[in-house]
């Protein structure tokens, strides 16, 4: 890969999870999100989703200004061992009890159209 003022670099995929992570906090940090995580009976993470409370009258979201405050739901992910087994779907619910909760309504996500998983776990 070709870094900083055409210095190449060497990207190994430790080095590349860093950087996800890192650009994935920074996002999170920037949305005031709220991230729930699912953890296993040893305490490590094996899932999460990131809850945004987006006011109606500041929505930074142009695909959907007319909509009343909602809690974007972002970045559902489970840890691939535990995939197929209901966690998505149990994260998506958690996501959406924090939004009742909070007393907000309203909950929508945005995915990809080739997104096939998650299509299937949100249609599911």
């Amino acid at each position: 890969a070709v870094g900083f003022m055409g210095k190449r670099v060497e990207l190994t995929p430790e080095v590349a999870l860093e950087r996800r992570v890192e650009a994935r906090l920074g996002t999170t940090l920037r949305d005031n999100a709220t991230v729930l995580i699912a953890t296993d009976e040893t305490g490590a993470a094996i899932g999460t989703v990131d809850c945004i409370r987006l006011e109606a009258d500041n929505n930074r979201r142009a695909m959907s200004p007319d909509l009343p405050c909602r809690v974007l739901v972002r970045n559902v992910w489970v840890s691939p061992e535990r995939r197929r087994q209901g966690l998505g779907s149990a994260l998506v619910h958690a996501a959406e009890e924090h939004a009742r909760a909070a007393g907000v309504v309203m909950v929508t996500l945005e995915v990809n159209w080739d997104n096939t998983a998650a299509l299937q776990l949100y249609y599911g």
